[in-house]
Protein backbone atom coordinates (compact mmCIF):
# COMPACT_ATOMS: atom_id res chain seq x y z
CA UNK A 1 0.00 0.00 0.00
CA UNK A 2 1.09 3.60 -0.56
CA UNK A 3 1.86 5.98 2.26
CA UNK A 4 2.38 9.68 1.62
CA UNK A 5 4.89 12.30 2.66
CA UNK A 6 3.96 15.86 1.81
CA UNK A 7 5.86 16.92 -1.34
CA UNK A 8 7.65 20.27 -1.25
CA UNK A 9 9.77 21.89 -3.99
CA UNK A 10 12.83 21.43 -1.77
CA UNK A 11 13.80 19.27 1.20
CA UNK A 12 10.84 19.15 3.56
CA UNK A 13 11.00 18.43 7.27
CA UNK A 14 10.01 14.84 6.65
CA UNK A 15 12.92 14.20 4.27
CA UNK A 16 15.72 16.13 5.95
CA UNK A 17 16.23 13.42 8.56
CA UNK A 18 16.66 10.90 5.76
CA UNK A 19 19.69 12.61 4.18
CA UNK A 20 22.55 10.10 4.39
CA UNK A 21 26.15 10.38 5.47
CA UNK A 22 28.11 8.36 2.92
CA UNK A 23 31.63 9.63 3.67
CA UNK A 24 32.36 6.35 5.47
CA UNK A 25 32.57 4.65 2.07
CA UNK A 26 35.63 6.67 1.07
CA UNK A 27 39.17 5.81 2.12
CA UNK A 28 41.45 8.72 2.90
CA UNK A 29 42.79 10.28 -0.27
CA UNK A 30 40.31 8.46 -2.55
CA UNK A 31 37.72 10.00 -4.81
CA UNK A 32 35.86 6.71 -5.31
CA UNK A 33 34.09 4.67 -2.62
CA UNK A 34 34.88 1.07 -1.77
CA UNK A 35 32.48 -1.67 -0.74
CA UNK A 36 32.51 -4.78 1.41
CA UNK A 37 33.15 -8.22 -0.06
CA UNK A 38 30.05 -10.42 -0.43
CA UNK A 39 29.60 -12.94 2.36
CA UNK A 40 26.97 -14.98 0.50
CA UNK A 41 25.72 -15.52 -3.03
CA UNK A 42 24.72 -12.29 -4.75
CA UNK A 43 21.12 -11.97 -5.86
CA UNK A 44 21.36 -11.40 -9.61
CA UNK A 45 18.88 -9.60 -11.83
CA UNK A 46 19.19 -10.03 -15.58
CA UNK A 47 18.32 -6.90 -17.57
CA UNK A 48 15.77 -8.84 -19.64
CA UNK A 49 13.88 -9.56 -16.42
CA UNK A 50 13.27 -5.84 -15.95
CA UNK A 51 11.46 -3.17 -17.91
CA UNK A 52 13.53 -0.10 -18.82
CA UNK A 53 11.93 1.82 -15.96
CA UNK A 54 12.48 -1.04 -13.52
CA UNK A 55 16.16 -1.23 -14.54
CA UNK A 56 16.66 2.35 -13.35
CA UNK A 57 14.89 1.64 -10.05
CA UNK A 58 16.71 -1.65 -9.42
CA UNK A 59 20.13 -0.12 -10.22
CA UNK A 60 19.55 2.59 -7.61
CA UNK A 61 18.25 -0.03 -5.19
CA UNK A 62 21.47 -1.97 -5.75
CA UNK A 63 23.51 1.05 -4.69
CA UNK A 64 21.69 1.54 -1.39
CA UNK A 65 21.77 -2.17 -0.57
CA UNK A 66 25.44 -2.67 -1.46
CA UNK A 67 26.47 0.44 0.47
CA UNK A 68 25.43 -1.54 3.57
CA UNK A 69 26.74 -4.93 2.46
CA UNK A 70 27.27 -6.25 -1.05
CA UNK A 71 24.32 -8.49 -1.91
CA UNK A 72 22.90 -7.40 -5.30
CA UNK A 73 24.11 -7.41 -8.89
CA UNK A 74 22.62 -6.61 -12.31
CA UNK A 75 24.06 -8.97 -14.93
CA UNK A 76 24.75 -6.33 -17.58
CA UNK A 77 27.57 -6.40 -20.13
CA UNK A 78 30.53 -8.56 -19.12
CA UNK A 79 29.49 -8.71 -15.46
CA UNK A 80 29.26 -12.51 -15.32
CA UNK A 81 32.79 -12.89 -16.68
CA UNK A 82 34.18 -10.63 -13.98
CA UNK A 83 32.13 -12.20 -11.19
CA UNK A 84 33.86 -15.48 -12.02
CA UNK A 85 37.25 -13.73 -12.06
CA UNK A 86 36.56 -12.22 -8.65
CA UNK A 87 35.30 -15.56 -7.37
CA UNK A 88 31.92 -14.10 -6.42
CA UNK A 89 29.02 -16.55 -6.50
CA UNK A 90 25.57 -15.44 -7.54
CA UNK A 91 22.08 -16.81 -7.96
CA UNK A 92 19.45 -15.52 -10.35
CA UNK A 93 16.46 -13.87 -8.76
CA UNK A 94 14.43 -15.69 -11.39
CA UNK A 95 11.50 -14.25 -13.24
CA UNK A 96 8.95 -15.99 -11.03
CA UNK A 97 10.55 -14.71 -7.81
CA UNK A 98 11.63 -11.29 -9.11
CA UNK A 99 9.18 -9.26 -7.06
CA UNK A 100 9.73 -11.31 -3.93
CA UNK A 101 13.46 -10.62 -4.15
CA UNK A 102 12.91 -6.93 -4.86
CA UNK A 103 10.53 -6.67 -1.92
CA UNK A 104 13.15 -8.11 0.43
CA UNK A 105 15.53 -5.30 -0.52
CA UNK A 106 12.93 -2.53 -0.69
CA UNK A 107 12.56 -2.74 3.08
CA UNK A 108 16.01 -1.11 3.29
CA UNK A 109 15.09 2.10 1.47
CA UNK A 110 13.12 5.05 2.80
CA UNK A 111 10.62 4.96 -0.05
CA UNK A 112 10.24 6.17 -3.60
CA UNK A 113 10.58 9.39 -5.60
CA UNK A 114 7.97 9.43 -8.34
CA UNK A 115 8.75 10.80 -11.80
CA UNK A 116 7.36 10.85 -15.30
CA UNK A 117 9.17 11.22 -18.63
CA UNK A 118 6.12 12.69 -20.36
CA UNK A 119 7.62 16.22 -20.36
CA UNK A 120 11.30 15.23 -20.53
CA UNK A 121 13.53 12.17 -20.11
CA UNK A 122 15.77 14.31 -17.89
CA UNK A 123 13.34 13.66 -15.03
CA UNK A 124 14.99 10.23 -14.72
CA UNK A 125 18.24 11.89 -13.62
CA UNK A 126 16.40 14.34 -11.39
CA UNK A 127 14.48 11.56 -9.68
CA UNK A 128 17.67 9.55 -9.20
CA UNK A 129 19.36 12.54 -7.56
CA UNK A 130 16.48 13.32 -5.20
CA UNK A 131 16.19 9.64 -4.32
CA UNK A 132 19.94 9.38 -3.74
CA UNK A 133 19.76 12.17 -1.19
CA UNK A 134 16.79 10.65 0.61
CA UNK A 135 17.93 7.03 0.65
CA UNK A 136 15.01 6.25 -1.65
CA UNK A 137 14.66 4.87 -5.18
CA UNK A 138 13.34 6.62 -8.32
CA UNK A 139 10.14 5.13 -9.65
CA UNK A 140 7.54 5.84 -12.30
CA UNK A 141 3.92 5.69 -11.21
CA UNK A 142 3.48 2.60 -13.40
CA UNK A 143 6.29 0.76 -11.63
CA UNK A 144 5.04 1.94 -8.25
CA UNK A 145 1.54 0.68 -9.01
CA UNK A 146 2.92 -2.65 -10.19
CA UNK A 147 5.07 -3.16 -7.12
CA UNK A 148 2.50 -2.02 -4.58
CA UNK A 149 -0.02 -4.24 -6.32
CA UNK A 150 2.28 -7.13 -5.45
CA UNK A 151 2.19 -6.32 -1.78
CA UNK A 152 5.07 -3.89 -1.31
CA UNK A 153 4.57 -0.94 1.03
CA UNK A 154 6.22 2.09 -0.57
CA UNK A 155 6.32 5.51 1.09
CA UNK A 156 6.28 8.37 -1.42
CA UNK A 157 9.10 10.71 -0.39
CA UNK A 158 8.64 13.16 -3.26
CA UNK A 159 6.41 13.41 -6.33
CA UNK A 160 8.27 15.05 -9.22
CA UNK A 161 5.37 14.54 -11.59
CA UNK A 162 4.00 17.81 -10.19
CA UNK A 163 6.87 19.76 -11.76
CA UNK A 164 6.06 21.46 -15.07
CA UNK A 165 9.58 21.91 -16.52
CA UNK A 166 10.11 20.51 -20.01
CA UNK A 167 13.81 21.14 -20.74
CA UNK A 168 17.19 20.16 -19.34
CA UNK A 169 18.20 23.61 -18.13
CA UNK A 170 15.10 24.21 -16.02
CA UNK A 171 15.11 20.67 -14.61
CA UNK A 172 18.76 20.74 -13.55
CA UNK A 173 18.53 24.32 -12.36
CA UNK A 174 15.75 23.19 -10.03
CA UNK A 175 18.00 20.32 -8.93
CA UNK A 176 20.88 22.71 -8.31
CA UNK A 177 18.78 25.12 -6.23
CA UNK A 178 16.99 22.49 -4.16
CA UNK A 179 19.10 19.33 -3.82
CA UNK A 180 22.68 19.78 -5.01
CA UNK A 181 23.84 21.15 -1.65
CA UNK A 182 22.69 17.88 -0.03
CA UNK A 183 24.50 15.65 -2.54
CA UNK A 184 27.98 14.22 -2.17
CA UNK A 185 30.37 16.51 -4.03
CA UNK A 186 33.09 13.90 -4.31
CA UNK A 187 31.63 12.39 -7.45
CA UNK A 188 29.26 13.77 -10.11
CA UNK A 189 27.69 11.40 -12.63
CA UNK A 190 27.17 12.84 -16.14
CA UNK A 191 24.86 10.31 -17.75
CA UNK A 192 22.26 10.00 -20.47
CA UNK A 193 18.85 9.37 -18.91
CA UNK A 194 18.42 6.27 -21.09
CA UNK A 195 21.36 4.46 -19.48
CA UNK A 196 20.98 2.75 -16.11
CA UNK A 197 24.69 1.95 -15.68
CA UNK A 198 26.69 3.68 -12.92
CA UNK A 199 23.50 4.68 -11.11
CA UNK A 200 24.27 2.13 -8.40
CA UNK A 201 27.48 4.01 -7.58
CA UNK A 202 25.78 7.40 -7.52
CA UNK A 203 22.98 5.99 -5.37
CA UNK A 204 25.42 4.45 -2.91
CA UNK A 205 27.14 7.75 -2.18
CA UNK A 206 24.14 10.09 -2.37
CA UNK A 207 25.46 11.74 -5.54
CA UNK A 208 23.87 13.78 -8.31
CA UNK A 209 23.15 12.69 -11.88
CA UNK A 210 22.99 15.36 -14.59
CA UNK A 211 23.07 15.65 -18.39
CA UNK A 212 23.85 19.20 -19.49
CA UNK A 213 25.33 20.30 -22.79
CA UNK A 214 28.94 21.48 -22.75
CA UNK A 215 28.71 23.15 -26.15
CA UNK A 216 27.99 26.63 -24.79
CA UNK A 217 24.98 28.61 -23.61
CA UNK A 218 23.09 28.52 -20.36
CA UNK A 219 23.26 24.74 -19.99
CA UNK A 220 27.05 24.94 -20.02
CA UNK A 221 26.98 27.82 -17.54
CA UNK A 222 24.85 25.69 -15.23
CA UNK A 223 27.25 22.75 -15.61
CA UNK A 224 30.06 25.08 -14.51
CA UNK A 225 28.03 25.95 -11.42
CA UNK A 226 27.89 22.30 -10.40
CA UNK A 227 31.63 21.87 -11.01
CA UNK A 228 32.55 25.07 -9.17
CA UNK A 229 31.14 23.56 -5.97
CA UNK A 230 33.46 20.57 -6.28
CA UNK A 231 37.10 20.53 -5.16
CA UNK A 232 40.03 20.05 -7.58
CA UNK A 233 42.17 17.17 -6.40
CA UNK A 234 39.38 15.78 -4.22
CA UNK A 235 36.45 15.37 -6.64
CA UNK A 236 35.85 13.53 -9.89
CA UNK A 237 33.30 13.42 -12.73
CA UNK A 238 32.16 10.04 -14.08
CA UNK A 239 29.95 8.90 -16.95
CA UNK A 240 30.14 10.54 -20.38
CA UNK A 241 28.55 13.04 -22.70
CA UNK A 242 28.14 11.60 -26.18
CA UNK A 243 29.32 13.67 -29.18
CA UNK A 244 30.78 16.43 -27.00
CA UNK A 245 34.10 14.89 -25.97
CA UNK A 246 36.33 17.92 -26.41
CA UNK A 247 33.72 20.36 -25.14
CA UNK A 248 33.31 18.19 -22.04
CA UNK A 249 37.08 18.17 -21.52
CA UNK A 250 37.26 21.94 -21.94
CA UNK A 251 34.58 22.88 -19.40
CA UNK A 252 35.54 20.22 -16.87
CA UNK A 253 39.25 21.05 -17.09
CA UNK A 254 38.63 24.76 -16.68
CA UNK A 255 37.04 23.92 -13.34
CA UNK A 256 40.07 21.84 -12.30
CA UNK A 257 38.42 18.43 -12.69
CA UNK A 258 38.70 15.36 -14.90
CA UNK A 259 36.28 12.72 -16.18
CA UNK A 260 36.49 8.95 -15.80
CA UNK A 261 34.62 7.72 -18.92
CA UNK A 262 32.25 5.07 -17.63
CA UNK A 263 28.73 5.41 -19.04
CA UNK A 264 28.50 1.66 -19.74
CA UNK A 265 30.49 0.42 -16.74
CA UNK A 266 28.42 -2.03 -14.70
CA UNK A 267 28.12 -2.76 -10.98
CA UNK A 268 30.75 -0.49 -9.47
CA UNK A 269 29.25 -1.26 -6.06
CA UNK A 270 30.08 -4.95 -6.58
CA UNK A 271 33.53 -4.68 -8.14
CA UNK A 272 34.77 -1.72 -6.08
CA UNK A 273 36.37 -3.82 -3.38
CA UNK A 274 39.00 -2.81 -0.86
CA UNK A 275 41.82 -5.06 -2.04
CA UNK A 276 45.51 -4.59 -2.81
CA UNK A 277 46.83 -4.32 -6.34
CA UNK A 278 49.03 -7.36 -7.01
CA UNK A 279 51.78 -6.37 -9.41
CA UNK A 280 54.54 -8.45 -10.92
CA UNK A 281 58.01 -6.97 -10.81
CA UNK A 282 58.95 -5.47 -14.16
CA UNK A 283 61.77 -7.19 -16.06
CA UNK A 284 65.17 -5.54 -16.17
CA UNK A 285 65.73 -3.08 -19.01
CA UNK A 286 67.75 -4.36 -21.97
CA UNK A 287 71.27 -3.06 -22.46
CA UNK A 288 71.45 0.24 -24.33
CA UNK A 289 72.53 -0.19 -27.95
CA UNK A 290 72.59 2.07 -31.00
CA UNK A 291 69.13 0.97 -32.07
CA UNK A 292 65.83 2.42 -33.17
CA UNK A 293 63.70 2.02 -30.04
CA UNK A 294 59.95 2.06 -30.53
CA UNK A 295 57.33 2.24 -27.78
CA UNK A 296 54.01 1.09 -29.22
CA UNK A 297 50.84 2.13 -27.33
CA UNK A 298 47.25 0.96 -27.55
CA UNK A 299 44.58 3.55 -26.78
CA UNK A 300 41.31 3.73 -24.82
CA UNK A 301 42.39 2.28 -21.48
CA UNK A 302 41.39 5.49 -19.70
CA UNK A 303 37.81 4.39 -20.30
CA UNK A 304 36.91 1.97 -17.50
CA UNK A 305 34.02 0.53 -19.50
CA UNK A 306 36.64 -0.45 -22.11
CA UNK A 307 38.80 -1.96 -19.35
CA UNK A 308 35.77 -3.95 -18.25
CA UNK A 309 34.41 -4.97 -21.64
CA UNK A 310 36.31 -4.73 -24.91
CA UNK A 311 39.78 -4.88 -23.34
CA UNK A 312 38.94 -8.13 -21.54
CA UNK A 313 37.68 -9.67 -24.77
CA UNK A 314 40.67 -8.36 -26.71
CA UNK A 315 43.07 -9.50 -24.01
CA UNK A 316 41.68 -13.02 -23.75
CA UNK A 317 41.62 -13.52 -27.52
CA UNK A 318 44.91 -11.87 -28.45
CA UNK A 319 48.49 -13.06 -28.52
CA UNK A 320 50.78 -11.98 -25.72
CA UNK A 321 54.54 -11.98 -25.63
CA UNK A 322 55.77 -11.90 -29.25
CA UNK A 323 56.44 -8.16 -29.07
CA UNK A 324 56.40 -5.39 -26.46
CA UNK A 325 53.03 -3.62 -26.30
CA UNK A 326 52.03 -0.81 -23.97
CA UNK A 327 48.41 -0.96 -22.84
CA UNK A 328 46.77 2.18 -21.52
CA UNK A 329 44.68 1.50 -18.43
CA UNK A 330 42.90 3.64 -15.85
CA UNK A 331 44.45 4.08 -12.39
CA UNK A 332 40.84 4.60 -11.20
CA UNK A 333 40.55 0.80 -11.26
CA UNK A 334 42.52 0.68 -8.01
CA UNK A 335 39.25 1.76 -6.34
CA UNK A 336 36.51 1.12 -8.89
CA UNK A 337 37.55 -2.43 -9.79
CA UNK A 338 40.92 -3.55 -8.36
CA UNK A 339 40.18 -7.15 -9.31
CA UNK A 340 40.11 -6.08 -12.96
CA UNK A 341 43.48 -4.40 -12.72
CA UNK A 342 44.88 -7.45 -10.94
CA UNK A 343 43.58 -9.73 -13.69
CA UNK A 344 45.53 -7.85 -16.35
CA UNK A 345 48.66 -7.57 -14.24
CA UNK A 346 48.66 -11.23 -13.23
CA UNK A 347 48.09 -12.48 -16.78
CA UNK A 348 50.63 -10.19 -18.45
CA UNK A 349 53.87 -11.38 -20.02
CA UNK A 350 57.16 -9.53 -19.64
CA UNK A 351 56.35 -7.83 -22.94
CA UNK A 352 53.04 -6.41 -21.69
CA UNK A 353 53.43 -3.02 -20.04
CA UNK A 354 50.64 -0.89 -18.55
CA UNK A 355 50.62 2.88 -18.72
CA UNK A 356 48.18 5.53 -17.55
CA UNK A 357 45.63 6.72 -20.11
CA UNK A 358 45.15 10.42 -20.78
CA UNK A 359 45.98 12.33 -18.89
CA UNK A 360 46.19 10.90 -15.37
CA UNK A 361 43.43 10.02 -12.93
CA UNK A 362 40.51 10.69 -15.21
CA UNK A 363 40.57 11.93 -18.77
CA UNK A 364 41.53 15.55 -19.08
CA UNK A 365 42.94 17.67 -21.89
CA UNK A 366 45.39 20.26 -20.52
CA UNK A 367 46.02 21.72 -23.99
CA UNK A 368 43.48 21.15 -26.76
CA UNK A 369 45.24 21.32 -30.13
CA UNK A 370 42.35 21.12 -32.59
CA UNK A 371 38.62 21.65 -32.97
CA UNK A 372 36.44 24.47 -31.67
CA UNK A 373 38.04 24.76 -28.24
CA UNK A 374 41.74 25.06 -29.06
CA UNK A 375 43.77 26.37 -26.12
CA UNK A 376 44.67 25.82 -22.50
CA UNK A 377 41.90 24.10 -20.55
CA UNK A 378 43.89 24.23 -17.29
CA UNK A 379 45.00 27.85 -17.18
CA UNK A 380 44.79 27.77 -13.38
CA UNK A 381 48.09 26.19 -12.32
CA UNK A 382 46.76 25.58 -8.81
CA UNK A 383 43.98 23.46 -10.30
CA UNK A 384 46.46 21.55 -12.44
CA UNK A 385 48.76 20.98 -9.47
CA UNK A 386 45.82 19.52 -7.52
CA UNK A 387 45.00 17.24 -10.48
CA UNK A 388 48.59 15.98 -10.75
CA UNK A 389 48.87 15.39 -7.00
CA UNK A 390 45.68 13.35 -7.07
CA UNK A 391 46.98 11.48 -10.11
CA UNK A 392 50.28 10.81 -8.34
CA UNK A 393 48.51 9.14 -5.42
CA UNK A 394 46.79 6.77 -7.80
CA UNK A 395 49.89 6.18 -9.92
CA UNK A 396 51.75 5.00 -6.83
CA UNK A 397 48.93 2.68 -5.81
CA UNK A 398 48.71 1.20 -9.30
CA UNK A 399 52.48 1.31 -9.95
CA UNK A 400 51.94 3.02 -13.31
CA UNK A 401 55.07 4.98 -14.22
CA UNK A 402 54.25 6.46 -17.63
CA UNK A 403 51.36 8.78 -18.50
CA UNK A 404 49.98 9.51 -21.95
CA UNK A 405 48.70 13.08 -22.21
CA UNK A 406 46.07 14.40 -24.63
CA UNK A 407 46.90 16.66 -26.36
CA UNK A 408 49.80 18.68 -24.99
CA UNK A 409 51.14 20.49 -21.92
CA UNK A 410 52.07 24.13 -21.47
CA UNK A 411 55.52 24.98 -20.12
CA UNK A 412 54.15 25.48 -16.60
CA UNK A 413 52.13 22.24 -16.81
CA UNK A 414 55.24 20.34 -17.90
CA UNK A 415 57.08 21.73 -14.90
CA UNK A 416 54.25 20.85 -12.53
CA UNK A 417 53.75 17.31 -13.83
CA UNK A 418 57.43 16.37 -13.78
CA UNK A 419 57.87 17.79 -10.27
CA UNK A 420 54.68 16.65 -8.56
CA UNK A 421 54.49 13.13 -10.02
CA UNK A 422 57.62 11.93 -8.29
CA UNK A 423 57.27 8.27 -9.34
CA UNK A 424 56.92 9.15 -13.01
CA UNK A 425 59.48 7.97 -15.57
CA UNK A 426 58.11 10.13 -18.37
CA UNK A 427 55.12 11.34 -20.35
CA UNK A 428 53.96 11.32 -23.93
CA UNK A 429 52.02 14.03 -25.74
CA UNK A 430 49.95 13.73 -28.91
CA UNK A 431 50.58 14.97 -32.41
CA UNK A 432 46.94 14.74 -33.41
CA UNK A 433 47.18 16.58 -36.72
CA UNK A 434 49.97 14.22 -37.87
CA UNK A 435 50.91 16.84 -40.46
CA UNK A 436 54.40 17.45 -39.11
CA UNK A 437 56.92 15.17 -37.48
CA UNK A 438 59.21 17.97 -36.33
CA UNK A 439 59.02 16.55 -32.77
CA UNK A 440 58.76 20.11 -31.49
CA UNK A 441 56.53 18.86 -28.67
CA UNK A 442 59.35 16.65 -27.33
CA UNK A 443 61.55 17.92 -24.51
CA UNK A 444 63.22 17.11 -21.20
CA UNK A 445 61.87 18.88 -18.10
CA UNK A 446 63.27 18.36 -14.61
CA UNK A 447 65.23 15.40 -15.91
CA UNK A 448 62.20 13.62 -17.37
CA UNK A 449 61.43 13.06 -21.05
CA UNK A 450 58.15 14.31 -22.50
CA UNK A 451 57.90 12.50 -25.84
CA UNK A 452 55.75 13.46 -28.82
CA UNK A 453 53.84 10.54 -30.33
CA UNK A 454 54.61 9.77 -33.97
CA UNK A 455 52.13 8.78 -35.21
CA UNK A 456 49.41 10.13 -33.00
CA UNK A 457 46.07 8.51 -32.31
CA UNK A 458 44.25 9.97 -35.30
CA UNK A 459 46.40 8.36 -38.01
CA UNK A 460 43.33 6.79 -39.62
CA UNK A 461 41.97 6.07 -43.06
CA UNK A 462 38.45 6.80 -44.28
CA UNK A 463 37.20 3.54 -42.78
CA UNK A 464 38.32 4.63 -39.32
CA UNK A 465 41.18 2.15 -39.04
CA UNK A 466 44.93 2.69 -38.93
CA UNK A 467 46.71 0.80 -41.73
CA UNK A 468 50.00 -0.74 -40.67
CA UNK A 469 51.66 0.79 -43.73
CA UNK A 470 50.71 4.28 -42.57
CA UNK A 471 52.13 3.67 -39.10
CA UNK A 472 55.28 2.19 -40.60
CA UNK A 473 55.79 5.23 -42.82
CA UNK A 474 55.28 7.64 -39.92
CA UNK A 475 57.85 5.80 -37.82
CA UNK A 476 60.30 5.88 -40.71
CA UNK A 477 59.76 9.63 -41.06
CA UNK A 478 60.42 10.13 -37.35
CA UNK A 479 63.61 8.06 -37.59
CA UNK A 480 64.73 10.09 -40.60
CA UNK A 481 63.99 13.36 -38.80
CA UNK A 482 66.27 12.27 -35.94
CA UNK A 483 69.02 11.54 -38.52
CA UNK A 484 69.58 7.96 -37.45
CA UNK A 485 72.81 6.56 -38.93
CA UNK A 486 73.45 3.56 -36.70
CA UNK A 487 75.91 5.52 -34.56
CA UNK A 488 73.55 6.42 -31.71
CA UNK A 489 70.09 5.32 -30.58
CA UNK A 490 66.88 7.13 -31.53
CA UNK A 491 63.51 6.91 -29.84
CA UNK A 492 60.03 6.85 -31.40
CA UNK A 493 56.67 6.54 -29.59
CA UNK A 494 53.54 5.60 -31.50
CA UNK A 495 49.95 5.47 -30.28
CA UNK A 496 47.16 3.94 -32.32
CA UNK A 497 43.48 3.32 -31.89
CA UNK A 498 43.04 -0.10 -30.35
CA UNK A 499 40.04 -0.56 -32.64
CA UNK A 500 42.37 -0.60 -35.65
CA UNK A 501 44.02 -3.87 -34.60
CA UNK A 502 42.74 -7.39 -34.23
CA UNK A 503 45.69 -9.10 -32.57
CA UNK A 504 49.10 -8.34 -31.11
CA UNK A 505 50.48 -10.47 -33.95
CA UNK A 506 49.80 -7.48 -36.21
CA UNK A 507 52.15 -5.41 -34.04
CA UNK A 508 54.75 -8.16 -34.32
CA UNK A 509 54.34 -8.03 -38.11
CA UNK A 510 54.92 -4.28 -38.01
CA UNK A 511 58.12 -4.74 -36.01
CA UNK A 512 59.34 -7.37 -38.47
CA UNK A 513 58.67 -5.15 -41.48
CA UNK A 514 60.63 -2.31 -39.89
CA UNK A 515 63.43 -4.64 -38.85
CA UNK A 516 63.72 -6.07 -42.36
CA UNK A 517 63.71 -2.60 -43.91
CA UNK A 518 66.53 -1.24 -41.75
CA UNK A 519 68.50 -4.52 -41.84
CA UNK A 520 68.93 -4.04 -45.58
CA UNK A 521 70.48 -0.64 -44.89
CA UNK A 522 72.64 -1.40 -41.84
CA UNK A 523 73.23 -5.14 -42.21
CA UNK A 524 71.79 -5.95 -38.82
CA UNK A 525 68.53 -5.86 -36.89
CA UNK A 526 68.53 -2.38 -35.39
CA UNK A 527 64.81 -2.08 -34.52
CA UNK A 528 63.51 -3.00 -31.09
CA UNK A 529 59.99 -2.52 -29.77
CA UNK A 530 60.24 -1.98 -26.01
CA UNK A 531 58.10 -1.53 -22.94
CA UNK A 532 57.35 2.10 -22.08
CA UNK A 533 59.18 1.91 -18.74
CA UNK A 534 62.27 0.53 -20.51
CA UNK A 535 61.91 3.15 -23.23
CA UNK A 536 62.22 6.04 -20.80
CA UNK A 537 65.01 4.34 -18.86
CA UNK A 538 66.96 3.74 -22.07
CA UNK A 539 66.43 7.32 -23.19
CA UNK A 540 67.72 8.57 -19.85
CA UNK A 541 70.85 6.42 -20.15
CA UNK A 542 71.44 7.55 -23.72
CA UNK A 543 71.14 11.22 -22.76
CA UNK A 544 72.85 11.29 -19.39
CA UNK A 545 69.70 11.82 -17.33
CA UNK A 546 69.17 10.41 -13.85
Amino acid sequence: MLSACLFMPALSSCDTASVRDTDVLFKEGSVFPTFSAPTEKLVAFKPDMLTEDEAVTVSCLEGIVNAKSTRMVVLAGSTETWLKTYGFEYKSAGLANKYKQIASFMSEVSGAVLYSTEKSDEYINLACTVANVLGAVPMTKEVCDEWTGRGMSIAIKADLTELAYDNAYDIYNWLYRNYWAKCSHKLLLVQRPSIFNMRDLSSAIGGAVIHLSCAGGKETDLYRQFLSDMTPGESIVTGWYEDQERALMTVTGQCGLSVVPSDWFSNATVFGQDMPIEIKEAPVSPALENKIYVAFYFSDGDNIQYDMGAMREYWDNSSHGPVAVNWTISPALTDVAPGMMNYYYQNATDNDCFVCGPSGLGYCMPINTFGENVGNNFENDEYFTAYVRLTNRYLKRSRLKVVTVWDDLSDSQRDIYTKEADGLLGLTVQNFTNASLSLNMTGVVNGKLIQQMTPGYFAKNAEGTTPLTDIENDIKRAVEYQKYDGGKPVFVSAQVSVWAFHDVDEVAALEKDLSDYYAEIYGADVVEFVRADHYFELYSKANGLE
